[in-house]
């Protein structure tokens, strides 16, 4: 720094000294003797049980309860989700949704991949990384991408499932 300006910067700190360029320290208050000034820490174990000190807004009554009292005093419902029309044993699924576009699901493997119809070579597209783990995730993404079917999704293949075997019986 040049001399002139170094001699302009003591002249700016010795008439702006004292002007609230830094915040005042906060005053602390005294302690006590027998206390320090350390804050003292809860113990998790002087709150009591964890149920007892969640609360929880009750709006019906326009205030806050213990977690117990709202348990008994919060309406719950069941839904109750029709039965999947697809049967287990479909190991190809099929819709077909506006503007000609057909779609297969197939099992491969224990997920479920998307095929498209190509109608200019005739022949089934497999579309790549559309793995599903279940038929049902499946046709929720191809009906979010596709809109809803013109139709409802049929079954285009079935596997064959064998019945469960016997367990052997010990040999004693």
């Amino acid at each position: 720094m040049a001399d002139g300006a170094k001699a302009n910067f003591d002249q700016f700190l010795a008439r702006h000294e004292g002007r609230g360029l830094a915040p005042p320290e906060p005053a602390r208050p005294e302690a006590a003797p027998d206390q320090t000034a350390e804050p003292r820490w809860q113990d998790a174990t002087d709150l009591g049980p964890v149920e007892e000190t969640i609360t929880y807004w009750l709006p019906t009554e326009g205030r806050f309860v213990n977690w117990r009292e709202w348990r008994t005093k919060t309406p719950f419902s069941v839904e109750e989700t029709a039965p999947d029309p697809i049967p287990p044993a479909a190991s190809i699924i099929e819709a077909a949704f506006k503007d000609h576009v057909r779609v297969q699901l197939r099992e491969d493997g224990g997920r479920w991949e998307r095929w498209l119809f190509d109608h200019a070579h005739r022949r089934w597209v497999r579309q790549p990384a559309t793995a599903s783990p279940s038929s049902g995730h499946g046709r929720e993404w191809t009906e979010m991408i596709y809109g809803p079917p013109t139709g409802q999704w049929r079954v285009a293949e079935r596997r064959e499932i064998p019945p469960p075997q016997p367990e052997p019986e010990p040999e004693i």
